[in-house]
């Protein structure tokens, strides 16, 4: 056997630290109270041994509704609703305990437990909606009813 090289061990050691940085990954709604969400990954893991590992639930994920200009946009939210876990790159437990800007509480990068939860489109076999630019459409899912706003020129 040959004997690893110093540049194949620091090459090995990158390696196994992007095992552990977590970005972005599709998941679903457990349950929520409307502000905070419990989230199941829909992609799992797979760890530097190459064993594959469904990651637990994560707990108390703020939601990301659309924000802005004094308004919001929210919706009902249900068990089963699809979005997007996008994860922080630092520890996010000091300022969303005091809204207010703050050093980070923990050492941690890009982890499972510094993750937000913003709602998106279905997967493609279970696509519902229109999307049309230039107006804005609110149509509950499985409605007969579909809310247009558009903008007059």
């Amino acid at each position: 056997m040959k004997q690893p090289t110093f540049l194949d061990v620091i090459n090995q050691y990158a390696q196994n630290q992007r095992y552990e940085i977590h970005t972005a990954l599709p998941a679903k709604i457990i349950s929520s109270n409307g502000h905070s969400a419990t989230v199941e990954l829909m992609i799992s893991h797979i760890n530097k041994e190459g064993r594959v590992i469904a990651l637990p639930p994560l707990v108390d994920v703020p939601i990301g509704f659309y924000r802005g200009g004094g308004f919001c946009v929210t919706v009902p939210l249900a068990a089963g609703d699809e979005g997007l876990v996008i994860f922080a790159e630092r520890c996010i437990d000091g300022w969303y305990v005091s809204g207010q800007q703050s050093q980070p509480l923990d050492q941690r990068f890009h982890d499972l437990s510094d993750a937000f939860f913003y709602l998106k489109r279905a997967v493609y076999p279970i696509r519902s909606l229109i999307i049309h630019m230039m107006r804005c459409h609110y149509k509950p899912m499985m409605a007969q009813h579909l809310f247009v706003y558009k903008q007059e020129k």
